[in-house]
């Protein structure tokens, strides 16, 4: 959900949730996470703001997804018995193809503030932090 603070309005749009491109548009700016390409109009005239909504929504993405430590071994679980079963493949298994995610920090996701390494900077340093969010891909994989 998109709220505008100038005019008030909120628009919604959603990423894809099954195997295909990971794209959205917005006003007529496509970003593509597949490929890693913005497309925009020749007489856009934010086009910095536009880049700056498709690096923030891919961050985003990042941020807030569940991956677990070892993605190798979930990898091999998932090619082992997942195609078989009618469960829904877990998308950070995606990430790694997604030209976009992998330019906004997938491949440094051990360093992003992501809740998974917030606790376990939590653990490490027996503090009090306190966080919210999910922790886990229905506390299947995690």
């Amino acid at each position: 959900l998109y709220y505008d603070l100038r005019s008030g309005t909120s628009k919604e749009y959603r990423m894809p949730n099954s195997v295909g491109e990971y794209k959205f548009t917005y006003e007529g700016f496509g970003v593509n996470f597949s490929k890693g390409i913005f497309k925009a109009e020749a007489n856009e005239k934010n086009l910095l703001t536009r880049l700056c909504l498709g690096f923030a929504a891919s961050t985003l993405y990042l941020l807030v997804q569940p991956v677990p430590e070892d993605i190798h071994s979930v990898r091999v679980k998932w090619t082992a018995w997942g195609a078989l079963s009618k469960a829904i493949e877990p998308p950070f298994l995606r990430n790694d193809s997604l030209q976009l995610l992998i330019l906004s920090g997938w491949n440094e996701r051990r360093h992003m503030p992501t809740n998974k390494n917030l606790v376990r900077a939590k653990k490490s340093r027996n503090c009090g932090l306190v966080m919210a969010g999910c922790l886990g891909y229905g506390g299947l994989w995690i």
